[in-house]
């Protein structure tokens, strides 16, 4: 349960004004919780003529601030010492209310004419709690398909439907993936997760956004049955832009409504992707010289190797072995290339962990490719053997 206490809080209405007059002593605001009732305590007190159109009432409203009814009881006295109690139960889906106090004074210097009225008030509205959407479960809509993939289309009318054409940048990750509907249907409507800097925000982020964002509209709550109120549904999503993610392109200035609501609506799409662009160019770039080189450079050289040792790496894309002296008392087996039984071994690994041995079997071999992330390099030489390992790295 919550309560919202209130007041005391005063509330006037003059002469000089129309008829009728009233003024809003108290407003709850959306309180976030479904509101059950209301107990009210009011005196008055009036100057000039006492007469009896004198009210007290509460205006209720949805979470959408859609008026739904109003509570009122009779008339109090014009100036009423002792307090009056008010007690009223709320309508269903009521998340809002307002106080209102009326009157209907005639203008000073009339017969029955009064300078002001004014109403002392204070209470305490109770609340079921936080806003329950689909009190009764929720379904996939009838007619909706079991499964989406997410497009470039659907992507630009999310953005279009939310008046949001900078969220096109954000939500280009999902793009390729799968949504569950009849999974996504079974659950509450996900929350929104909070927008952040692109270099932080990743696929995963861009498709809890879009099952946010689409579960309005393949997913529905399950009706009240029995006289039940019915249930309350999840308000639209509103976005804001965060900060440094703005159109990068000013929109288009032209004659014709049409052509330039389209031409505003392409730059906007291509900001949002210079924006992405500028984002994964550098990512890319970085995949392709470490994962799937065309060409590698030569770096640090490692000469005169013999016997067992470690060599300190890093960034790497492979090795070249070199042997430079090679005993003859080791086996040749004759071919294209020729091998050499067992020159030595090379072993790749990281901090605290190695992974499997490499055989070196050729006078002059490569190693490629390499993890990245691997930081040491083992070698073991036969007796006799000298060699050379060069480090070959990824291109700038």
């Amino acid at each position: 349960m919550t309560d919202i206490p209130f007041g005391p809080v005063n509330c006037t209405t003059v002469g000089t004004d129309p008829t009728p007059q009233g003024c809003y002593p108290f407003d709850t605001g959306q309180t976030g919780t479904t509101l059950l009732s209301v107990h009210l305590a009011v005196t008055t007190d009036t100057i000039g003529y006492q007469g009896s159109a004198n009210t007290i009432s509460v205006d209720w409203y949805n979470v959408s601030d859609v008026f739904i009814s109003r509570s009122a009881g009779s008339a109090l006295g014009w100036s009423q010492a002792s307090p009056v109690l008010r007690d009223w139960t709320a309508p269903p889906l009521a998340t809002r209310a307002k106080v209102l106090y009326s009157t209907a004074l005639d203008p000073p210097g009339t017969l029955y004419g009064s300078t002001s009225a004014t109403c002392h008030v204070s209470g305490t509205f109770h609340g079921l709690g936080a806003v329950t959407y689909c009190a009764y479960g929720q379904h996939k809509r009838s007619g909706e398909p079991q499964a989406i993939l997410i497009g470039l289309g659907l992507i630009t009318a999310l953005a279009g439907a939310l008046a949001a054409p900078w969220l096109f940048v954000f939500l280009v990750p999902a793009i390729g993936l799968t949504i569950d509907i009849e999974y996504l249907c079974v659950s509450p409507r996900p929350q929104v997760p909070d927008l952040k800097a692109l270099s932080q925000w990743g696929p995963a982020d861009a498709l809890a956004f879009v099952q946010a964002a689409v579960w309005n509209q393949f997913c529905e709550c399950i009706p009240a049955s029995g006289g039940a109120p019915p249930p309350l549904v999840p308000p639209d999503l509103v976005v804001v832009p965060p900060a440094g993610h703005e159109p990068i392109l000013e929109p288009v200035l032209c004659d014709e409504t049409s052509m330039c609501s389209l031409l505003n609506s392409l730059s906007l799409q291509i900001g949002a992707l210079q924006q992405q662009m500028a984002v994964l160019n550098p990512l890319v770039t970085l995949i392709q010289r470490q994962g799937v080189p065309f060409g590698y450079l030569r770096g640090q050289v490692h000469a005169g190797l013999t016997g067992e040792g470690e060599i300190a790496v890093a960034d790497i894309l492979g090795l070249e072995i070199a042997s430079t002296t090679v005993p003859g008392w080791l086996g040749l087996i004759v071919g294209d290339p020729d091998e050499v039984i067992t020159l030595g071994r090379i072993s790749l690994g990281v901090t605290g962990a190695w992974q499997s041995r490499h055989d070196v079997l050729h006078q002059v071999e490569s190693l490629l490719p390499i993890s990245g992330a691997i930081t040491r390099v083992g070698y073991t030489f036969a007796p006799g053997v000298t060699a050379t390992i060069t480090e070959l790295v990824r291109e700038p």
